[in-house]
């Protein structure tokens, strides 16, 4: 995993100084020669003698930073930039990153007038001022990326020194001393797929060991967890010293470092209680590349360690006599970046409110709300349950949400949306979410769509096609009474295609027509999503979906959806003659091999080179 550097908010953390140049009116001013670390955040910047920037997040969530994805100074929408001189400055010119998904850049001025071209690339500020303001407009997916600000005409620029990190010695257990196992409870932050930060719940098992005074932690590392800390326990504290290494590796060294609240290096010391033996600290525990500096991979804080093996809190449930009834969720994957749809569960009781899969790596869990003036609150912090993944185990918690309810549509929506979290991961990344009752009705499916047949060299034929959810008139209908059939095209003729026993281990008896939402997890997933097909499918000319609906007490059935099967642009010939035809991601975007199973992304190159990416689930 990359590692990623960060800053902190508290606008006292220490800044560098470094000597200034003569005073000039023409300066440049470049992101990518300060010296920046990837994903840090910056609260001030020196671009000639006299003249300074002060950056916050002002309105914004998040503080301005710099990535070296376009090796730009990221504002966000609510940002500000406070550019300060000690003479007039009349203009003032800017370059933006525009590549990688950047949005158009934008500012509002407090004095004199700013025009951006329309490619996005530049922008030029004309004035008369010591002062200007520049903030982002607060709009959603608002983005200012500047490279380089360019004070007149341009001129000589003010470079930082790097800061050379200073090796350590590795901690080690004496001999004969033995560990315990502990818990840490804590929060953390850190990155997810796009750099962007994120909170996350820590519940981590974790070794302790005493030796006298001495105390040994291991396990505060991410990157390296066999990695020790040492500290000392005197009375009711617990002092570990700043700047223990954790490990090294290809990307430099990785240090315990402790900062306070105002970005103050310093030693992490936790309140010790000797009758429980647990420690407690306000005291931010970093992961960093340095020792005498903030630069961050990832942080705890308000962290707790205690005696034991962690104990997940409970799941929550359906109360006992109370009834769910089927919605409708519509959802913006950030992630993937696009909509997705599929049934999921709502129930009331009294002010309490239940939502069942909002969460499609753990569809089953159940998150608990509160209703109250037309809005629902989920709290942060409540486990969902465990992902069981081709890399291991992850405990995962729904991180929070608030949804807008509208009791006479029987409506949800929230447009900052939600996500789910374990360690160092975003798992669900939702935004713009729709959550809809579905109204009992007599009702015409819409007609599906066949999105491609599949060849896999190991198991064969499948057929991924995409059954809506709605009617022929837009309306959301109920998954429990939608099922879906399969036909094919042979020899001019069209037959029902059945699924026998013989070729499909999970079944009992033949099937012909298949529930929306059953799914053996094996053959056969809900929605047709993916159906592995036997028997003499070479010989088809066409394969088709229809969709069948029993609803207001009457069954209505929709027009088959045909795919026609163009086998020598399947280029069959060269999945099974090259092993590399078909290639394996994990949702992280990371190639496995062949052997891997869960859901992943394959991806398969066609016969005249060109490839396609579709979500599979390996078996």
């Amino acid at each position: 995993m990359k590692k990623f550097t960060l800053m902190f908010f508290a606008a006292a953390i220490a800044v560098l100084f470094f000597p200034m140049k003569s005073m000039a009116i023409d300066a440049t001013w470049t992101a990518a020669n300060q010296g920046y670390e990837n994903g840090q955040e910056v609260t001030a910047i020196t671009i000639a003698e006299g003249i300074t920037g002060t950056l916050e997040k002002a309105e914004s969530n998040n503080p301005p930073k710099y990535y070296n994805t376009g090796t730009s100074l990221r504002m966000y929408a609510g940002n500000k930039l406070t550019i300060t001189s000690t003479q007039a400055l009349t203009k003032i010119s800017f370059e933006f990153d525009t590549n990688n998904g950047a949005k158009i850049p934008d500012f509002t001025v407090s004095a004199g007038a700013i025009k951006i071209a329309e490619s996005g690339e530049a922008g030029t500020w004309t004035g008369n001022a010591t002062e200007i303001i520049f903030i982002v407009p607060n709009v959603t997916g608002t983005q200012s990326r500047i490279q380089k600000i360019i004070i007149g005409e341009g001129g000589a620029e003010i470079v930082p020194e790097p800061v050379d990190p200073v090796e350590g010695e590795l901690v080690k257990l004496p001999a004969g001393v033995t560990p315990e196992v502990y818990t840490l409870d804590a929060k953390g932050y850190a990155f997810d797929e796009n750099d962007d930060p994120f909170d996350y719940n820590v519940l981590n098992e974790i070794q302790v060991a005493f030796n006298g005074n001495d105390v040994y932690v291991q396990g505060l590392s991410y990157y390296f967890p066999e990695g020790w800390v040492k500290g000392t326990i005197q009375g009711e504290k617990a002092t570990f010293k700043s700047g223990q290494l954790y490990g090294s590796d290809e990307e430099g060294p990785t240090y315990f470092v402790g900062t306070n609240e105002a970005g103050n290096i310093i030693d992490v010391v936790f309140d010790y209680d000797p009758e429980t033996r647990t420690f407690t600290t306000d005291n931010y525990i970093l992961e960093n590349g340095v020792t005498n500096e903030v630069s961050c991979y990832l942080y705890f804080y308000q962290a707790t360690i205690y005696p034991g093996a962690p104990v997940m809190p409970d799941l929550v449930t359906l109360p006992e006599g109370v009834t769910a009834g089927e919605y409708h969720f519509i959802g913006y994957n950030n992630y993937h970046e696009e909509s997705i749809e599929y049934p999921m569960q709502v129930a009331f009781d009294g002010n309490d409110i239940y939502m069942q899969g909002l969460s499609i790596y753990i569809p089953d869990a159940w998150v608990k709300g509160t209703l109250t003036d037309g809005k629902a609150v989920f709290e942060e912090g409540q486990f969902i349950g465990v992902y069981e993944s081709i890399y291991g185990d992850y405990d995962i918690f729904f991180d929070g949400a608030t949804f807008l309810y509208d009791a006479e549509s029987g409506k949800f929506t929230s447009e900052e949306g939600f996500q789910t979290s374990s360690s160092t991961f975003l798992w669900d990344e939702f935004s713009n979410v729709v959550i809809t009752k579905v109204i009992e009705r007599e009702a015409t499916p819409a007609t599906p769509t066949v999105i491609s047949l599949e060849y896999d060299s190991d198991y064969g034929y499948s057929i991924i096609a995409n059954v809506p959810l709605t009617d022929t008139e837009g309306n959301y209908m109920s998954s429990s009474k939608l099922s879906y059939q399969i036909y094919y095209e042979k020899d001019g003729k069209t037959e029902a295609y059945v699924l026998k026993p013989t070729s499909y281990e999970k079944l009992t008896e033949e099937m012909t027509i298949i529930p929306y939402s059953f799914t053996d997890e094996w053959d056969i997933y809900t929605g047709c999503s993916e159906v592995y097909l036997y028997g003499d499918i070479e010989s088809w000319t066409k394969v088709g979906v229809k969709a069948i609906y029993t609803g207001g007490g009457k069954t209505h059935e929709s027009a088959i959806g045909w795919l026609n099967i163009d086998w020598e642009a399947m280029g069959i010939a060269d999945v099974n003659a090259d092993s590399k035809a078909v290639r394996f991601f994990d949702l992280q975007g990371r190639q496995v091999n062949e052997s891997s199973r869960g859901l992943l992304i394959k991806q398969v190159r066609q016969a005249d080179g060109s490839t396609k990416s579709i979500k599979v689930v390996r078996k």
